[in-house]
């Protein structure tokens, strides 16, 4: 079981996080950091040839450029 829900009621997206830090949400402007694991995109073969799956973790940071009016935090 996930620590985490996520349902759907009156059109609206309810998220319930448990834990010490009780209730989180990303807001825009935000800073991100997202890692792709190992293994999960297809990234150049450095010695040439078809493109081969990525031999490490991939991190990238971003900002959150826009967000969703109909997220309520439970």
């Amino acid at each position: 079981t996930l620590p985490r829900r996520l349902r759907e009621r009156q059109r609206r997206f309810h998220i319930a996080r448990d834990g010490a830090n009780g209730k989180e949400c990303a807001r825009k402007t935000d800073s991100v950091r997202v890692t792709i694991p190992s293994g999960t995109v297809l990234v150049p073969n450095p010695v040439g040839g078809p493109p081969i799956p990525n031999p490490v973790p991939i991190t990238l940071d971003g900002t959150i450029t826009s967000g969703s009016s109909k997220v309520k935090v439970a």
